[in-house]
């Protein structure tokens, strides 16, 4: 497991193939609120007495709760998934596939920490982890297109007809327009392709004639204090 702990009474982690590594911290994949993700906009608060039946037959791709002892996490096989943390308890996670991306989930995740606790953005602490890299993941015109206007460094062409997307760079660059100092700002370089004996990768699985099922957990939880 990749652990994120930006400062103390926050915990959180992305966990590859090896999901054991949850029940080494007394974990395990059902204990976290999670959403039914459709790669989407959608941002949903967590709500005090959280029924975790109820809000996991709910649609959407970002979590956040300012609750302690609640864990968050959502479900990615190339797709970014990215953790938030605020000094003040506030977490969140997001689930950026290139659809998520292009509509603006994280933007709108950051958006709504402000405008639910008015809370200062330059204080958020954010990690990407492992996803799919900006040399793997080839895209056609249809998606590709739809991030020229972001500019060269995120969409670039093949010596083919193929383009590649960097999916982090591209939230990397929404980071930057929303204030959040770089010095907070933790990018993995792991790809879900490159390094499929550890994470999960849904273009790999597909390559293989495999159902493309497996799922990396991305989680955070504001620990309580005794």
């Amino acid at each position: 497991m990749i652990p994120f702990s930006p400062f103390p009474g926050i915990v959180g982690g992305f966990v590859g193939r090896d999901q054991n590594r949850l029940k080494d911290i007394g974990l395990k994949p059902d204990d976290f609120i999670q959403l039914k993700q459709i790669h989407s906009d959608q941002v949903i608060l967590v709500p005090s007495n959280p029924d975790r039946h109820e809000i996991r037959n709910r649609e959407g791709d970002a979590l956040l709760t300012n609750l302690s002892g609640v864990g968050i996490a959502v479900r990615t096989a190339d797709c970014v998934p990215i953790l938030l943390a605020q000094p003040e308890g506030v977490i969140g996670v997001v689930h950026a596939g290139w659809r998520g991306t292009k509509a603006g989930i994280l933007e709108k995740s950051l958006l709504q920490i402000k405008e639910t606790w008015n809370l200062d953005l330059s204080q958020i602490y954010v990690s990407m982890g492992p996803a799919i890299c900006g040399k793997c993941y080839e895209v056609g015109e249809e998606v590709g297109g739809q991030f020229r206007e972001s500019g060269s460094d995120i969409v670039k062409k093949t010596s083919g007809e193929k383009l590649l997307l960097d999916l982090k760079l591209a939230n990397q660059k929404l980071l930057k327009k929303m204030c959040v100092p770089p010095s907070q700002i933790e990018v993995r370089s792991e790809c879900t392709l490159c390094h499929e004996a550890e994470f999960f990768s849904y273009r790999g699985e597909l390559k293989r004639r495999e159902k493309g099922e497996g799922r990396n957990i991305s989680w955070i939880m504001q620990v309580p204090s005794f």
